[in-house]
């Protein structure tokens, strides 16, 4: 859950001052601590409408609240409304929220505008974004600026790119987030090593996998193992099956 933004600092007054400057002088950084007050005591109603009226008093950090708070109560239209209105007056974080309900071409913009102002985030949706529309160009852009920000997803999307043009990048990559264990990316690790012919590594890594009840590991094992270790490559075979992978119960019946 996103939490409120906080009480603005302005001279000591007492909360009863913030409700009277509000409702009495429309002080609109009164209602927006009226609002933090409201809020705090679960009084998420009238906590709206103290943020409504900062809001529209011109206290960003009031729609930013709002924005949090029709989240929080899966009200998605009135949350992206108050979101896109913050966007608007530079905070980015509430562009990468945004974009989150957006749709289409609007969701691409609001992502980008998050993105070029450091949301690593945003980078990482506009990834999985393009990588769903097939422009691989724009996903690997994308990718590359998330994973250089310490997102370890964008990290593992980038290494499975570059299995198909530079086996070098592809093992830098998903290195990366094998290493912080971003799933599926030890296992992607090894089939790329496995590919190269470096068995060693491959069979450390799908050892790994396998001893964390991937099946496809354990069968790629299996298979590793099957010419020369045909007692270890039934093992393998029948750890993947009793796992589900109907293949490795097909492979374990050839060793019988």
């Amino acid at each position: 859950m996103k939490k409120l933004l906080l009480l603005i600092g302005f001279s000591l007054v007492l909360a009863a001052d913030y409700l009277s400057d509000c409702e009495d002088s429309k002080i609109a950084a009164a209602c927006y601590n009226q609002g933090v007050l409201t809020y705090n005591q679960n009084d998420f109603d009238n906590a709206k409408k103290y943020f409504l009226q900062a809001c529209d008093g011109g206290v960003s950090n009031a729609c930013y609240n709002l924005a949090v708070i029709y989240a929080n109560e899966k009200d998605d239209n009135n949350a992206s409304k108050y979101y896109k209105k913050v966007c608007e007056d530079g905070n980015y974080e509430a562009c990468f929220y945004a974009g989150l309900s957006a749709k289409n071409d609007d969701k691409i913009s609001l992502f980008k505008k998050a993105c070029e102002n450091n949301i690593k985030e945003s980078c990482y949706q506009l990834a999985f974004i393009y990588k769903e529309q097939k422009d691989e160009q724009n996903a690997m852009i994308y990718a590359k600026k998330a994973c250089d920000s310490n997102d370890l997803n964008a990290c593992a999307m980038l290494g499975n790119f570059y299995t198909k043009t530079n086996v070098n990048l592809a093992i830098k990559y998903l290195s990366i987030a094998c290493s912080s264990k971003i799933s599926n990316s030890c296992y992607n690790l090894a089939s790329v090593y496995y590919q190269e012919k470096n068995y060693e590594k491959a069979n450390a890594l799908w050892n790994q996998e396998c001893d964390n009840k991937d099946a496809y590991a354990c069968n790629n094992l299996g298979v590793l193992h099957h010419q020369n270790n045909k007692s270890l490559a039934k093992m393998y075979y029948k750890k993947a099956c009793e796992l589900g992978n109907q293949t490795a119960c097909k492979n374990e019946e050839l060793l019988k």
